[in-house]
């Protein structure tokens, strides 16, 4: 009997091990669908060891996302985990192909989960991450007990996945969530859309607690016992490092997530976070100074903004991985804090452990590091183009050196434009943008070695440096020889180090281009005086491409493309301006004019020449003015509407063509559908006046007047009033920048009781603010403020840039909004009083932009537990000085004897009225023969300024010549 039954074992295992094989074979040639079918009646039957089925399980994932049948993943792991319910190697893959899988989403049909894309339909999608991290979460929970009898190896591998695991989606960016404790009883439910958001979105820094401190996660003593989801992590992750051969693995580990968390690269968007420049010496004590970073100390971007602070013995990332390298000699702690003091712009220290690094793997890009910090490097920064007659000044960036030799060539541009032209007349098969892009020569003589455009040499000299200490780079200003018109190659070589070269553009002539009505211009101007160049000789050259479609003429041809060329010549008038009409056969052609001899060198384009046709029906046009009472309204209310119809001509009388005609207004829903259309008789100014009863019941969303010339919209929307509402109490007293500032948030139910054990969710973000105010005058209304204000921004005026009063932008001139910058942003619970505090640090701002005002716009959106959402916002603008002064006077010129009068007003960046004592300075400006200004003082007065922050003073010129008018206000708090 015992020999029959150790027969049937036999040939069990043979025929499982004959099915493996056969279903590894099938699923190599590509027959998916016949070897999972194999791979699942192996996991159904439990057939095999622990580690064949792991493998199974695996296989058989592989097989279904071949097929696209994702739809069968969730049954598939399901059925696996309930046939090996104590084996934890499938439950352990189980929960990583959970997590692993490309797809957390899919759609519910007939109220199912169905995994993946939805194939047409509206159906409505859902996102299964959180779901699917809690059953990963489950299943490695079911494995613990069985792990414990596994080897060590294996347990490490454990433990390691299961912390990761419950890191998913909360490590780096994501952390703020392991401040909570998810429910491993129960399984989450679907939420709505993709969930970009839990891999793209919500990206946040660095949690911290009420008193703006990071949030570090303690070990807890159990699994049970943690009250977070980053002490369950802590703790998994001590299982892992308690197994001798992974302690210092698993300390590399925590290291990194600290280092993730709070190194200085959380700062990235700061350009001042950069390698050290010449002011690194200037602002030691700045907030800002990493290279005055402590061993114990980081500088970080927190939930709450940018924060120094020192770091704990157990979460001193810097700490742990010295302790791995003295005491372990770990190689990858060695380079990271390379890394780390490197990212601290600690070069000394970062090389040492460069070069510990170096000695032990040799590799060529450690040695790449090693050079970048000790090596004598330099390279031009970029410059603009420089003027002849006067000397090119070029920036030069280096570290290190102490020599540089500089040599500077002519460059044939002569030769470079009669290349470019002959090369497109050629009609190449292919054009070489290089060739055809002047600006591109440096590259062309450098990388195309194409030296026979570089001429003679025309300078040779040495520059000494004085390289800063530390490794740190300098960045200096050298004024070269070179004055004549023309390009230059300017190549500089470090003594002992690098080569690196710059083209510089010298000109003395400008070209400038313009459409007009139906013909082109172009302005040949003095580059240094702005004077026009009359007679003077502009060449034109334009090409176009030609695509030959005919597959008959392409056959002939072998080429996709032939280039048309063509070229003409004009002569700049006294004013030189030259004005031509290209005609239809020359609309088509990139265009290059150029200026090309003796004297003088410019070139213009390529460009596309068109002409702008202005038709005077543009200004002629019949159109239709229509106002509506209010934008919104409710069902029942009454719709008043006024229309005037005219013809915009603006010599015609106080008249319109329209009066006394019958005009027809018609009314639609958002359904499209006419709800009223009546006819009216338009009264002497063309206009008529109308009403709409919006009956109980109409269809809510947008409406729309409609009539001969015009149209315009109106909602009807259903009113609810908000349960309760979110107030962002900003500081009663007014924040100057570097301050902090305390804003209050309130959340309170319109009963009068707060919004309790809700979620209130902050943001606050910075913008530049622009804080000019112009005085009040009669037509600001129309034009808007400071339309009457004809000075121009005298920047080039010394002094100008601190006392000055910007010219108001033009009233066709929407530009973009600054980009707001994220200082804080977190999440947390409403205690009971349903009040959030929150500190927001100005000195960040003071030490990166200090030249500008800001505004600072808190948004707060509380959730209570009815899951109803208010929205608050709150806006503080904070000011670079006190208060500001303005000066303007009702003239901008005299006569000598007339009566010139001056306003002054004071007013802060809230433009309240500043009082105060202020003294009224006449200053002369003469120039010298530089043409640089000088002042002298003329005379003074004391002058007040009263509650408003106004004052006057009047007074008879008596000489001729320019003056400034200055005024000096103290408000008696020590600010002037």
């Amino acid at each position: 009997m015992k020999l029959i039954y150790s027969i049937s074992i036999f040939l069990f295992c043979l025929v499982l091990h004959a099915d493996r094989e056969k279903a590894h074979k099938l699923q190599k040639q590509g027959n998916f669908k016949e070897a999972y079918d194999f791979y699942a009646k192996l996991l159904k039957d439990s057939a095999g060891d622990s580690r064949k089925l792991e493998n199974d399980l695996s296989r058989a994932m592989t097989c279904l996302n071949s097929l696209r049948r994702y739809k069968d993943m969730d049954p598939l792991l399901e059925m696996a985990v309930k046939s090996n319910a104590q084996d934890w190697r499938v439950l352990r893959i189980a929960a990583t192909l959970y997590l692993g899988s490309s797809y957390h989403y899919g759609y519910m049909l007939s109220g199912k989960y169905v995994r993946g894309q939805a194939r047409g339909g509206q159906t409505k999608i859902v996102n299964s991450y959180e779901r699917d991290r809690v059953r990963a979460l489950q299943l490695m929970r079911q494995a613990l007990p069985f792990v414990k009898k596994a080897a060590q190896s294996e347990q490490g591998t454990f433990f390691q996945q299961y912390s990761n695991h419950l890191l998913g989606n909360r490590g780096y960016r994501g952390s703020w969530r392991l401040q909570y404790l998810s429910d491993l009883d129960e399984l989450p439910d679907y939420e709505d859309g993709y969930g970009h958001n839990y891999r793209y979105g919500q990206q946040r820094f660095a949690p911290v607690d009420e008193d703006g401190n990071p949030v570090y996660h303690k070990v807890p003593k159990s699994f049970a016992a943690a009250k977070t989801d980053g002490e369950r992590w802590r703790f998994l992750h001590q299982l892992y490092a308690d197994l001798p051969n992974y302690r210092d693995n698993a300390h590399y580990q925590y290291a990194n997530f600290l280092h993730a968390q709070f190194g200085v690269q959380t700062m990235r968007q700061y350009s001042y976070a950069r390698r050290g420049g010449n002011n690194a010496s200037k602002k030691r004590g700045g907030i800002l100074t990493l290279h005055t970073l402590k061993d114990t100390e980081t500088l970080a971007r927190l939930a709450n903004g940018i924060k120094r602070f020192e770091m704990l013995d157990e979460h001193n990332f810097v700490k742990i991985l010295t302790d791995l390298w003295l005491e372990k000699k770990n190689y990858n702690a060695v380079q990271k804090l390379a890394q780390i003091y490197e990212n601290r712009r600690q070069f000394s220290i970062a090389l040492k452990y460069w070069q510990i690094y170096y000695k032990q793997s040799k590799q060529g890009w450690i040695k790449n590091r090693i050079d970048q910090i000790i090596g004598k490097l330099g390279q031009f920064q970029n410059s603009g183009v420089f003027l002849a007659g006067e000397n090119a000044v070029l920036n030069y960036r280096f570290r290190n050196g102490k020599k540089l030799n500089i040599k500077a060539y002519k460059i044939k541009t002569d030769l470079v434009l009669k290349d470019m032209i002959s090369h497109l007349e050629s009609n190449p098969k292919k054009i070489d943008w290089y060739r055809r892009n002047i600006s591109q020569i440096g590259y062309r003589l450098i990388t195309g070695n194409e030296k026979k455009y570089v001429g003679e040499k025309v300078a040779d000299w040495d520059e000494k440096l004085l390289p800063l200490k530390d490794y740190f780079d300098k960045q200096i200003s050298i004024t070269t020889p070179l004055k004549e018109r023309g390009a230059y190659l300017i190549t500089a070589k470090m003594s002992g180090g690098n080569t690196c070269n710059i083209v510089v553009w010298i000109t003395n002539t400008v070209i400038v281009a313009k459409n007009l009505d139906n013909e082109f211009g172009h302005y040949v101007l003095d580059a240094k005086t702005g004077q026009p160049i009359a007679n003077q000789t502009l060449k034109f050259f334009g090409y176009r491409q030609e695509y030959v479609g005919n597959k008959a003429r392409y056959k002939l041809t072998k080429r996709r493309y032939i280039v048309h060329t063509k070229k003409f010549t004009e002569t700049t008038d006294k004013d030189g301006q030259v004005f031509y009409n290209m005609g239809k056969d020359r609309t088509h052609y990139q265009w290059l004019s150029y200026v090309n001899d003796e004297k003088r060198f410019a070139i213009y384009g390529f460009a596309s020449m068109w002409m702008q046709k202005y038709n005077d029906h543009d200004y002629t046009g019949h159109k239709t003015f229509i106002i509506s009472d209010r934008p919104v309204y409710r069902p029942g209310q009454t719709v008043k509407i006024k229309s005037w119809t005219g013809q915009t001509q603006y010599d015609m009388n106080d008249f319109s063509k329209y009066a006394g005609q019958s005009q027809t207004i018609t009314i639609g829903n958002p359904r499209g559908q006419k709800v009223q259309e009546k006819n009216y008789t338009a009264d002497h100014w063309g206009g008529v006046q109308s009403e709409y009863k919006i009956p109980k019941g109409a269809t809510l969303g947008v409406y729309y007047i409609s009539c001969r010339f015009g149209s315009l919209t109106f909602r009807v929307e259903e009113y609810k009033k908000p349960e309760f509402e979110v107030k962002v109490t900003p500081p009663k007293k007014a924040v100057m920048l570097g301050e902090k500032m305390s804003v209050t948030i309130d959340s309170r139910y319109y009963f009068g009781a707060p919004v309790t054990k809700g979620k209130i969710k902050i943001k606050v973000s910075r913008t530049t603010h622009d804080s000019r105010w112009f005085a009040p005058m009669p037509w600001d209304w129309f034009y808007g403020p400071g339309y009457w204000w004809c000075s121009y921004d005298y920047t080039w005026y010394p002094g100008w840039s601190k006392w000055g009063c910007k010219s108001p932008r033009w009233w066709w001139w929407r530009p973009q909004p600054p980009r707001p910058e994220i200082v804080m942003e977190t999440e947390q619970l409403l205690g009971a009083d349903g009040k959030v505090k929150i500190t927001i640090d100005t000195a960040i701002a003071k030490e990166l932009y200090g030249d500008t005002d800001h505004a600072y716009t808190v948004t707060a959106v509380v959730t209570d537990l009815s899951r109803r959402t208010i929205v608050g916002t709150g806006k503080i603008l904070v000011a670079r000085k006190p208060f500001k002064v303005n000066v303007w006077a009702n003239r901008g010129y005299y006569k000598v004897g007339d009566k010139a009068s001056f306003s002054f007003a004071a007013k802060t960046i809230q433009n309240k009225g500043v009082k105060g004592n202020g003294i009224l300075t006449i200053y002369e400006v003469t120039y010298d023969k530089n043409g640089d200004a000088k002042e002298r003082k003329i005379n003074s007065w004391k002058l007040n300024t009263n509650d408003e922050g106004s004052a006057r003073h009047s007074m008879i010129t008596s000489s001729a010549g320019q003056f400034r008018v200055s005024y000096m206000l103290d408000d008696g708090n020590g600010h002037k």
